[in-house]
């Protein structure tokens, strides 16, 4: 260590400034680190935050729909349920005569007239209609109407009319009672094209 320092001793002060120069330089090119490296990290970083970021903003959006869909199956299943229970799968004239009947009853009126109509077929549900005349008072024709809209079986009043009686207290309603049931299910629909089944 000693030879070193009598070395340095017997070197010039221009000697040891170019010898220092060179040091500073080499120390500047090679091994002094500014900071830019960690700088491009922390960009780097920060763009991959902000990468993570929108995937779980995307990924709780996603979370949330999910959610709203099975609440919404849910409720529609629920909803399917309730209709499954008040619509029949079949529904016949004299079936549905017999609701009328019980609807009079139970609201008072008479029943003049009654004529059944031919079904008339939807995407989902049939109608079955019959046409009717009935007689009472107000209330009691809107008590049979009431009773037809909060029928346990899905029921309603359609085009109804109601009419004075000539020397009567009573009215004339005339309109057409419409049950439902669940339209048939369509046929497969059969490809020609399609390879025949079954083995050779």
């Amino acid at each position: 260590m000693n030879q070193v320092f009598q070395k340095l001793v017997n070197f010039s002060v221009a000697q040891v400034a170019a010898f220092g120069l060179i040091l500073g330089l080499g120390y500047y090119f090679f091994l002094y680190n500014d900071g830019s490296a960690l700088e491009a990290q922390i960009a780097n970083l920060q763009g991959e935050i902000s990468r993570e970021e929108e995937k779980k903003k995307e990924t709780d959006a996603t979370l949330q729909e999910e959610a709203r869909i099975k609440d919404a199956v849910g409720s529609l299943s629920q909803q399917y349920q309730e209709i499954s229970r008040r619509l029949p799968n079949s529904l016949s004239s004299i079936e549905l005569n017999r609701h009328i009947d019980s609807f009079a009853r139970n609201s008072g009126v008479s029943i003049k007239a009654r004529q059944p109509m031919p079904n008339v077929a939807m995407e989902i549900v049939e109608e079955v209609p019959v046409k009717i005349t009935l007689e009472g008072n107000y209330g009691e024709l809107a008590e049979f109407v009431y009773q037809v809209a909060l029928s346990e079986r899905v029921t309603a009043m359609q085009s109804f009319t109601i009419n004075n009686i000539e020397r009567s207290a009573r009215l004339r309603l005339e309109g057409t009672v419409i049950g439902y049931q669940l339209a048939p299910e369509k046929p497969a629909v059969v490809d020609p094209n399609a390879p025949a089944g079954g083995t050779q």
